[in-house]
């Protein structure tokens, strides 16, 4: 359905984004096993540190992969691509405790994008910007297959 070259792009392209994740996961792994320690002569309260915490919803990110390998149609590999940018979305408003979703004082104020920016991991931002892609690319790939359909009959 799609040329070899736009596949290995796309594999490239997702394969970029799960070595982000993986090496990601590695550094978590890592931080939690090695708590930080405190300068000589300074208190260090834990309610000082925030930690930024790796979803677990993240664990889509291989099933995208997979998926993308396998895909014919990408009918389901978009189904899931979609399923994980509603999850995300839905993440990022519960960060937040649903503030300006759930009739609260608003979203879309300098102080709330930046508590969304503070509770947010740095892997976050480079999932949606994934997502984002993914889905186009996609969707795009879904348009031209059904182009060639309504041409042959």
């Amino acid at each position: 359905m799609i040329s070899a070259t736009e596949r290995k792009l796309l594999l490239g392209f997702a394969s970029i984004v799960l070595a982000l994740y993986v090496v990601t996961v590695a550094v978590e792994i890592y931080q939690y096993a090695a708590p930080p320690k405190p300068s000589p002569g300074e208190i260090n309260l834990s309610a000082h540190g925030y930690r930024h915490d790796l979803a677990g919803l993240h664990l889509m990110t291989p099933i995208v992969f997979v998926s993308l390998i396998f895909a014919r149609k990408f009918i389901v590999s978009t189904i899931l691509t979609g399923v994980y940018g509603l999850v995300l979305t839905a993440s990022y408003f519960g960060r937040l405790n649903g503030d300006g979703v759930y009739g609260g004082e608003g979203f879309y104020d300098g102080r709330r994008l930046l508590e969304f920016y503070i509770k947010s991991h740095e892997f976050d931002f480079f999932a949606c910007l994934f997502i984002f892609t993914l889905l186009v690319w996609q969707i795009s790939i879904l348009i031209r297959g059904s182009r060639k359909l309504s041409r042959l009959r």
